[in-house]
């Protein structure tokens, strides 16, 4: 199940999230707000956090996006897991990988264990999707990566990447 759409900050999410099939070309954040695939430094006075949004659910992406935005965050996104692999290694700076139960082919939890191979520190965040997360699937996971289970609200969200991060 997605996360409700009441539950997230601002009208942009009712837009991304109403009425469309989570398979259906959603827009996403305006552009000028998402980091895209640069890699660069940060800008002086950047305070927010460089954070990688796995997930093959462009709704799920638009939603957790806008809802790191207004916390302030660099935000780059990938709908496969080579790219979100990719990504994550090719930024001068990731602070977080947030990873759903599947991303475009690959298992979340094989994306997890790969990035762990070449960032042993850094930190991840799992979305366990109900219909696909299993105790099994999730036995897999390394211990010090927290499961944020769907549908879930943007304070969950936003309490658990404050956790990860601080």
């Amino acid at each position: 199940m997605l996360p409700h759409p009441d539950d997230f900050p601002t009208k942009a999410h009712k837009d991304v999230y109403s009425g469309s099939s989570p398979s259906a070309s959603l827009p996403l954040p305006d552009a000028s707000r998402v980091q895209g695939h640069r890699n660069e430094s940060p800008p002086p006075g950047f305070v927010g956090r460089y954070i990688v949004v796995a997930d093959e659910d462009k709704t799920v992406v638009g939603l957790v996006i806008e809802t790191l935005l207004t916390e302030g965050h660099a935000v780059f996104y990938a709908y496969d897991g080579v790219s979100a692999i990719q990504l994550a290694l090719g930024l001068k700076v990731c602070d977080l990988v947030i990873s759903n139960t599947r991303v475009g082919g690959v298992a979340g939890i094989d994306l997890i264990h790969e990035l762990r191979e070449h960032l042993p520190r850094l930190a991840i965040l799992y979305l366990a999707n109900a219909a696909r997360s299993t105790p099994d699937v999730e036995a897999r996971l390394p211990r010090n990566v927290p499961i944020l289970r769907e549908p879930f609200n943007a304070g969950q969200l936003c309490a658990a990447v404050r956790y990860l991060l601080a």
